[in-house]
C-alpha cells in the first residue's frame, strides 16, 4: 500500500457499532427502489384434447409450464465483484466455466451481508450442456468492508484454463484515509438516491 493515506488508514480503526447503526438508519429511512430477481416456477395448466373413435370425445388433460416471475429483493446492492474461471478439456474432456457474482448488500432491516451467486457451465464435446446453481449468504466481515476504501483489481490470465476476476482489493490504490469510509460512502448514497 502506498501513497500519503496509508499509515494514517493502518492506524485507524473500523467501527462497527457506528457503521452498522448507520446501516440501520439507511435501511429505514432510503427511498431508492430494491432490485429485483427473476425465478421460474411450475404451474399446471389444463387444455382440452380429442380421444376415442375419430376423436369425437373430449377431455381435459393437465401439463406443466415453465414460468418466469418477478420479485423484489430484500435487500439493496452497495457494490458487486466478479470471478470467472474458464477451462478447456482436453480431448474428450468437457469445457467448463464457472463464475460468481458477489454482491455486497445491505438488508431491508439493516444487516450488512455479501451475496455470492456460482453458476458452473459443462458443455459436453459431443454436444450438449448442463448447468448447475448455488448461492450462499454470510454477514459482512471486516475484510469486506475494507474493500470499500481500495480499487477494485482487475485481473485476468488468458489460456487453457482462464481467470477473470475484478474480486480482490487493489491495495496501492488506497481511496480513503480510515478504515469503513468507503462503506459509509455507498451507505450516504443510497441515503440520498430516490
Amino acid at each position: 500500500m502506498t501513497g500519503p493515506n496509508a499509515k494514517a488508514y493502518e492506524q485507524s480503526q473500523l467501527n462497527w457499532a457506528k457503521l452498522r447503526q448507520y446501516a440501520v438508519r439507511v435501511a429505514r429511512e432510503t427511498h431508492a427502489p430494491r432490485g429485483t430477481t427473476n425465478f421460474v416456477v411450475q404451474e399446471t395448466r389444463t387444455r382440452e384434447v380429442q380421444t376415442g373413435l375419430f376423436g369425437l370425445s373430449r377431455k381435459q388433460e393437465s401439463f406443466t409450464v415453465d414460468v418466469t416471475k418477478e420479485r423484489q429483493n430484500e435487500y439493496w446492492e452497495l457494490a458487486q465483484r466478479f470471478w470467472r474461471k474458464g477451462e478447456k478439456g482436453r480431448g474428450s474432456q468437457a469445457d467448463e466455466t464457472t463464475s460468481s457474482t458477489i454482491r455486497y448488500c445491505l438488508g431491508t432491516g439493516g444487516a450488512l451481508f455479501v451475496l455470492i451467486e456460482s453458476a458452473t457451465d459443462v458443455y459436453l464435446k459431443r454436444g450438449g450442456f448442463f448447468t448447475t446453481h448455488d448461492s450462499s449468504q454470510h454477514p459482512m466481515t471486516e475484510s469486506d468492508v475494507l474493500l470499500f476504501d481500495f480499487a477494485s483489481k482487475y485481473y485476468t490470465s488468458p489460456g487453457r484454463v482462464s481467470i477473470e476476476t475484478n474480486r480482490d482489493p487493489d491495495l496501492s490504490k488506497l481511496k480513503y484515509r480510515a478504515k469503513g469510509i468507503g462503506l459509509s460512502l455507498a451507505l450516504k448514497q443510497l441515503l440520498e438516491s430516490r
